[in-house]
């Protein structure tokens, strides 16, 4: 169904051409699942695109070596004949989308193909439905008002709906919430039987149980090909490749549990079989005991003060309703929620590009309505959820920059002007706040809209610091990220933190929130549903409100929970085993 030999990808650069793939060899059946996971720029999306035909007949450069993909070669197959038979799901939602209503965009792939408008809309609709947005109506609303995570599953959806004989995910759930995850992941487990998958991810775990075969890249080679659940059992090997394990294993190893369990349900029975005894003995946490947080005190003054803000867009759809909540110096303080719950529109409301109907959103003690978003950026720097929003210098350098030369001369009097930042001043500030996102230096002369999409959100995000502000938003600064630059991330945060900033955080990835982040709010349909610490929110006994809003615990508390045991990350569950007898330390 799809087969490759010694596929070799160069794209055209200044000079010489760059080597992205280099002998890969791979085959897969029909309705087989092959997950490729790899760290940034490992070649995977180059792999994808190639498999479509999309490379080097749209991006240009030169392909080598054998490839068949439904039968057609994709070098010589017409470009609509390659439509036809492989879906593409793309990392970027925005390069898919090109319709004004979500029916028409679902729509259109029919259309195209001549399907009779009657049919293609319930075809449109019951699409719709199976990525889970079918409580929206398609007819009225427009995709720019839709969420990140929503926009995503709406070209999900328009994929789907001309049922080809192939479909590619291109790291294609990054932006969902963790219930919008498990429902496309469910859509490619019903697909699996009669469709051949690619699934490209950034998570080991999403692969799990789904993947037939998997292949790992690093550096555009194939570092290993084969059986899914024997690649995925060698953490080593994936360590090696810049690749996560499971989270399972990765517990497993750390706690000295003497096994390789794929999945959280395998790793609490192992763990209950090694540690029950020693829990017994020392005595179990109650099941429901809300554990005080360690983050009650140590932060300064509130600098991010929302009260009852309410935002509205212009059709009268209620975005926020209500909210209350404050950000003190030296705190990270997560917003969560599903998608479409408010997270980044109240985030922009931070920033000054929307402006609350009612209430009050004040930074630094200034009122958001009584300034413009251009003078906010000296307070506020922000990431946003899709780094292509404010990407637009051509080299990594130039885009760091660009705030500070936007801002290097202050206005004085009618005609005058003073410069507020030298030469050597900008770059002293754009060292500074690379030293701060830990952004290579080989990376300073790149293109960044050329970049891979894990990468575009570091260099927003470093951009975002260059301005030194006093708060800092970042929606989704994770997405797209390989193991190494996640944990860049992390420590980002902390410097940031110890520096005395305040952190708004919006995230889908409750393992980081419970790591990096101090206090929470949980938005459920524009509305504050929990607020407080984050140990104190994420207690068990708040697990059933969270689980109605689509949001899980992170899984070590969901370990934990399987032993009695309260924790909010696996190092403080392998702290505690220890604590009562057990044998490893995570």
């Amino acid at each position: 169904m799809i087969g490759a030999t010694e596929l070799t990808f160069f794209y055209p650069g200044i000079g010489e051409e760059v080597l992205a793939l280099e002998g890969v060899t791979l085959e897969v059946g029909r309705g087989e699942v092959l997950g490729v996971l790899g760290p940034i720029g490992a070649g995977k999306t180059t792999l994808c695109m190639s498999l479509a035909g999309f490379a080097p007949r749209l991006t240009g450069g030169r392909l080598e070596g054998e490839i068949r993909v439904c039968g057609l070669d994709p070098r010589e197959a017409r470009g609509a004949e390659m439509v036809h038979r492989v879906g593409y799901v793309f990392e970027d939602y925005s390069a898919q989308i090109t319709q004004v209503k979500v029916l028409d965009e679902v729509m259109a792939p029919l259309l195209n193909r001549g399907v009779a408008p009657e049919e293609a809309e319930a075809r449109a609709r019951a699409m719709l439905d199976r990525v889970g947005l079918g409580a929206i109506d398609p007819e009225r609303k427009r995709t720019w008002e839709l969420s990140g995570g929503q926009q995503q599953r709406v070209a999900i959806a328009a994929t789907l709906s001309v049922d080809p004989e192939a479909i590619i995910f291109d790291s294609s759930t990054g932006m969902l919430d963790p219930e919008g995850r498990q429902e496309v992941r469910s859509i490619m487990a019903e697909l699996a039987g009669e469709k051949t998958l690619v699934v490209v991810e950034n998570d080991a775990d999403f692969v799990v149980g789904l993947a037939d075969r998997l292949l790992v890249l690093a550096g555009g080679k194939v570092h290993a090909f084969g059986p899914a659940a024997e690649i995925l059992r060698d953490g080593d090997l994936l360590s090696r490749a810049g690749v996560d394990p499971p989270v399972a294993l990765r517990f497993a190893r750390a706690a000295g549990l003497g096994a390789s369990p794929l999945s959280i349900e395998e790793a609490a029975l192992h763990a209950g079989e090694t540690y029950s005894k020693a829990i017994s003995r020392n005595g179990r946490v109650s099941g429901h005991e809300a554990v005080r947080s360690k983050v009650t005190d140590g932060f300064g003054e509130a600098v991010v003060r929302a009260e009852e803000v309410t935002f509205r867009y212009p059709d009268g759809t209620v975005a926020v309703e209500g909210v209350n909540f404050v950000v003190r110096r030296g705190e990270a303080h997560a917003l969560i929620g599903g998608n479409g719950a408010g997270k980044t529109t109240l985030a922009k409301m931070i920033f000054g590009v929307n402006r609350p109907n009612e209430g009050t959103v004040t930074v630094a003690g200034v009122d958001t309505r009584e300034t413009t978003a251009t003078e906010l950026a000296w307070k506020v720097g922000a990431a946003f959820q899709n780094p292509d929003e404010q990407i637009s210098e051509r080299t990594v350098a130039e885009e760091i920059s660009f705030p500070l030369r936007c801002r290097r001369f202050e206005r004085t009097g009618w005609f005058g002007k003073r410069e507020l930042f030298d030469e050597a001043g900008i770059s002293e500030r754009v060292a500074r706040a690379r030293g701060l996102s830990e952004l290579e230096d080989g990376l300073l002369g790149h293109d960044p809209s050329l970049m891979p999409g894990g990468q575009r959100r570091l260099v927003t995000a470093t951009s975002a610091l260059v301005l030194d502000p006093e708060v800092v938003v970042l929606d989704e600064p994770r997405v797209g990220l390989d193991a190494a630059s996640r944990r860049k991330i992390e420590r980002m945060i902390g410097r940031l933190r110890e520096r005395g900033k305040a952190v708004v955080l919006i995230d889908h990835d409750m393992d980081l929130i419970c790591e990096v982040s101090d206090t929470v709010t949980v938005l459920n349909q524009g509305r504050v549903a929990l607020r407080g610490p984050t140990r104190e929110v994420f207690a068990r006994n708040n697990w059933d409100t969270l689980a109605e809003m689509y949001i899980r615990p992170p899984r070590a508390a969901l370990l934990a929970g399987t032993l009695g045991l309260d924790a909010l990350s696996f190092e403080e569950l392998g702290a505690k085993l220890a604590a009562v007898g057990g044998r490893g330390e995570a």
